[in-house]
């Protein structure tokens, strides 16, 4: 998975140069997603992946964080009347109710889910999703949605109320 400020900086390079076509990312890129992560004193974790994976086309991304948790970044909290499907990775302060969790899922401190199914996408924190049926979708901090049913890719502070 990747972390915030990560993916911070791949959300700000899509709005400048588009994330309808693959990205391609320079050395100045990637030192600055590292130095934003130093600033933030974010934990870097490295796990082997056989291959290289270009983490700036949101698909890539969705497959490398797959990879990562299924080699070891996983890690499960369980709750009362949700279903968890391994690998995810959840932080704690998460809360999730009448839910569907995983596979190849990431979610972040303080997100709530409620009465929704979610696979293959990464959750910033503080999100909030309700009704919602998503796979490979890219959500950032504080994003709300509610009735999506499909793949978004939303940046911090987003709402989407699909109802």
């Amino acid at each position: 998975f990747l972390t915030t400020a990560a993916r911070k900086t791949v959300r700000e390079h899509h709005r400048v140069h588009g994330a309808g076509r693959r990205a391609r990312y320079t050395r100045d890129m990637n030192a600055s997603a590292f130095q934003q992560m130093i600033e933030h004193k974010r934990r870097i974790l490295a796990a082997e992946v056989g291959g290289w994976y270009d983490c700036g086309a949101p698909g890539t991304l969705l497959e490398t964080n797959g990879i990562l948790l299924a080699k070891g970044a996983a890690r499960r909290r369980d709750f009362p009347g949700v279903v968890i499907s391994d690998p995810v990775y959840i932080e704690d302060g998460v809360t999730i109710e009448r839910s569907s969790i995983g596979p190849n899922v990431s979610i972040e401190a303080g997100t709530h889910i409620s009465d929704s199914t979610i696979r293959n996408t990464i959750i910033g924190r503080d999100a909030r999703i309700e009704t919602s049926v998503l796979e490979g979708a890219l959500l950032g901090n504080r994003v709300k949605v509610a009735g999506l049913r499909g793949d978004a890719s939303l940046g911090d502070d987003c709402e989407l109320n699909a109802r």
